[in-house]
């Protein structure tokens, strides 16, 4: 089978891998792992790493750079410097501490050299981003959790290949003093990779800012090829500093005020998922079976102690003084998956080695990626269960997500914030945004067809997501991203007319927002012009309000609209599927020119009356 042929099958298996993941609710690299099994030397032979030779390394280098690249910009600077100090900690001192126990571990309990014992403990610093952020974004836990954990994922991977390369050139070099002089340079590698990495990103912002230098079109591909030229630029320079580079620029465009940053994320974001399931499957075909037979129970207990006994000592030694409790603590050492930089740099060391006339490399190739197996695997399918039972996600059945933030949208949000709803609008619309914040609503900027953007509105943990943009087509696609996320929430469907049928909304179990057809660029026009009365009504004593009613709204969609309710206590948006009779309060829009008309039509109707009307 020819090279080229034999990637593009990699790149095949990897997404339909993703794809069956994502189905069976489990982390894409478990089906990774088995994809890279079965089609591996060992299953059915159609991947062999071993024909790519010394270009395997340099397509893990450019697949590294584009993926660290997009984990930087999923990093938040401000939630960051809450956490600053648990973070340094962990990718710091932590790391170092990580190293020293790995080694102890693998020198007790397999029996290693010092030597091989010592390269070990360097390959097990890193987390891994591109295993951590997704399953913590499935978990939904507390927020300065996922920031601490997704900010050590993302910079503990360059510090920690950084720190495992130079152990490698000391091992091959033998010599003491090239020791001391390997580690002294590892902090003028990360100085440079810092100051180059945040140098070549602003530059990319002050460049990107400008749409008459770079047309939004082309903002995708030139971020693309610049991480690529800044991480081997990097490189050219001074040896294995791209990763650090690649990594701080990331952070300083993902950072930056960009028009075109949420395309940006999306495109990266697709191309990291193609990239991670390539190399994930090419990496693990280049592991045999009998390696890992080899490493025995010994093996087992050593991936143990890593998990249970070195992650929980970095832990506290990282978390000591802090405000983080003993539940949110015992989480952070309960997870901490290895992925794509441990394979990929375990990888390297297994041929390094072999070059230069070690022994050993497949053995502590084997064992680091049973690590990344077992962490992914038990950490991966059981997270979820511990987070509940550690009293660690963040609340669920919590207020609700608006999709669009015009007219309608804001004064729906005012009323459910009201009634003690916390409410999060999304809109891609600046002057939206803007009015929306002047109004004191809070707002996530964003395209809402992105699931960075939904996730970033934290729309899993919502007891329902809204659809209010004035294009159904856009309110349907969006609310289905929604349910991909999670099903949890209840979903609003807002539509112009009927066109939407019945079937579409069930396999959304959807409902209709407002119980009908509502032109909401209309109703936002008249809330501008102030052209509408607020009414709210309530039962009569002795009476409960009955769905007749809603006949005097239905036949006059154009003068009346029904806002929210409340039931058993709690202020509801009205939906198609309310039933009045058990509501103790009813809040309408009506036009102006009409309101006096529809209000008595209401009134003799028998079974409501008016409060003062909301201001």
């Amino acid at each position: 089978m020819t090279i080229p042929l034999m990637l593009s099958l990699a790149l095949l298996i990897g997404v339909v891998c993703q794809i069956i993941a994502r189905f069976l609710q489990v982390p894409g690299i478990v089906l990774f792992l088995i994809g890279g099994i079965i089609f591996g030397p060992d299953g059915l032979g159609v991947i062999d790493p071993e024909k790519l030779g010394s270009r395997v390394t340099e397509l893990i280098g450019m697949a590294v750079s584009v993926i660290l690249f997009e984990g930087g910009m999923l990093l938040r600077m401000g939630a960051m410097k809450r956490n600053a100090l648990v973070i340094r900690r962990l990718i710091t001192s932590g790391a170092m501490l990580t190293a020293i126990c790995g080694m102890l571990a693998a020198r007790v309990i397999m029996d290693w050299s010092w030597t091989l014992s010592f390269l070990f403990g360097t390959l097990i610093i890193v987390t891994g981003p591109t295993v951590v952020t997704p399953l913590l974004h499935r978990i939904g836990i507390r927020k300065n959790l996922q920031t601490i954990l997704q900010s050590e994922g993302v910079l503990i991977d360059p510090i920690g290949a950084l720190i495992a390369v130079i152990g490698l050139e000391v091992v091959i070099s033998g010599a003491p003093m090239d020791a001391a002089i390997g580690f002294a340079d590892l902090g003028f590698r990360l100085l440079f990779g810092a100051v180059a990495g945040a140098m070549g990103g602003m530059t990319l912002v002050w460049i990107l800012r400008r749409p008459h230098i770079v047309p939004d079109e082309y903002a995708n591909v030139l971020t693309l090829s610049a991480a690529l030229v800044i991480f081997q630029a990097s490189n050219a320079v001074f040896h294995e500093s791209g990763i650090m580079t690649v990594t701080i620029a990331g952070i300083v465009v993902g950072n930056a005020r960009l028009p075109t940053r949420h395309k940006m994320l999306e495109f990266k974001e697709q191309l990291t998922l193609l990239l991670i399931g390539l190399l994930f499957v090419v990496l693990t075909a280049s592991i045999r079976m009998r390696d890992i037979m080899e490493l025995g129970w010994r093996g087992f207990y050593t991936v143990l102690a890593v998990m249970f006994i070195v992650r929980p000592i970095v832990v506290i030694w990282s978390t000591r003084g802090t405000t983080l409790g003993k539940r949110e603590r015992m989480f952070m050492s309960f997870l901490a998956p290895r992925g794509i930089v441990a394979a990929a740099v375990a990888s390297l060391f297994a041929t390094r080695l072999a070059e230069n006339g070690f022994s050993g490399g497949n053995q502590l190739r084997a064992l680091v990626f049973l690590v990344i197996a077992t962490t992914v695997i038990l950490q991966g399918l059981t997270a979820d269960a511990v987070a509940g039972l550690l009293g660690v996600r963040r609340p669920r059945n919590n207020g609700y997500a608006i999709l669009g933030a015009n007219r309608l949208a804001r004064a729906l949000a005012q009323k459910l914030m009201e009634g003690d709803q916390d409410v999060v609008l999304l809109d891609r619309d600046g002057q939206k945004c803007k009015e929306a914040q002047r109004e004191g609503l809070r707002i996530v900027h964003g395209n809402i067809m992105e699931t960075s953007v939904l996730r970033r509105a934290q729309v899993d943990t919502r007891r329902g997501v809204i659809g209010l943009v004035n294009n159904v087509g856009v309110n349907l696609e969006a609310l289905r991203k929604v349910q991909q996320i999670s099903r949890n929430p209840r979903l609003f469907l807002t539509q112009k007319s009927r066109d939407v049928n019945q079937d579409t909304l069930r396999s959304l179990m959807a409902v209709e927002t407002f119980g009908n057809p509502v032109d909401t660029v209309y109703w936002s026009h008249l809330l501008d012009r102030q052209q509408v009365e607020w009414v709210t009504l309530v039962p009569r004593p002795g009476t409960s309000g009955q769905n007749g009613i809603q006949k005097v709204w239905q036949d006059k969609t154009y003068a009346v609209l029904p806002l929210t309710v409340v039931r058993q206590g709690q202020v509801i948006p009205y939906a198609a599927d309310v039933d009045l009779a058990t509501c103790s309060e009813l809040t309408l829009l009506m036009h102006s020119l009409s309101a006096f008309d529809i209000l008595q039509e209401i009134l003799q109707e028998g079974t409501w009356q008016t409060q003062l009307p909301t201001p």
